[in-house]
């Protein structure tokens, strides 16, 4: 028998003077308190689905499916959401801790994945040779392009080298961490 089936034959009941039983007292109040509950959840899917909307349609808008950077970038700012969610409105004892975790962990990745490792490396050789080696700068004598294109892989390996490392830390803090944000 379903809910309304069960609320109309109680209401008939009602009507026409009977009084209910135990088992129909019970099954009302159980009805009465699952419909609130229902109607409760359903209110606060709607306002939750409204208020993220504009983020998740930004996400869908930029979204492509080879970019591994922009993936990140959305859990770095999902991230970000949810620890100052947790920060302000966690009920627990180490919100607080965990909410620094979570803006660590975030931080660490946007340094290692969307912030430039080589701008840094590029102008520590200009300062330290004092000749631009960018391929846009005019032609430079042949013994000196030689120089500049060993100093070009070196620069390149170290970039790869400071990237693959802060990633590693990144990702290392991450998976230490992720279970503890939202316990």
């Amino acid at each position: 028998m379903s809910r309304l089936t069960r609320m109309l034959s109680r209401n008939i009941k009602e009507m026409q003077g009977s009084s209910l039983s135990l088992l129909e007292k019970v099954q009302e109040k159980i009805d009465n308190s699952s419909f609130i509950i229902f109607f409760r959840d359903w209110y606060y899917s709607f306002r939750a689905f409204f208020i993220n909307l504009p983020m998740f349609l930004r996400f869908a808008w930029g979204y492509r499916a080879w970019d591994y950077t922009y993936n990140i970038g959305i859990f770095i700012t999902l991230l970000e959401t949810t620890a100052k969610n947790i920060r302000d409105h966690g009920h627990a004892l180490n919100s607080e801790k965990c909410a620094r975790r979570a803006f660590t962990a975030a931080g660490m990745l946007r340094k290692a994945y969307i912030d430039d490792v080589a701008n840094k490396t590029h102008t520590y050789l200009y300062d330290k040779y004092g000749y631009s080696f960018m391929d846009d700068y005019k032609k430079p004598p042949p013994e000196l392009e030689r120089r500049i294109k060993r100093m070009k892989t070196i620069a390149a390996k170290r970039e790869q080298k400071e990237e693959r490392e802060l990633q590693e830390a990144a990702w290392k803090y991450v998976h230490k961490y992720i279970q503890n944000f939202w316990d």
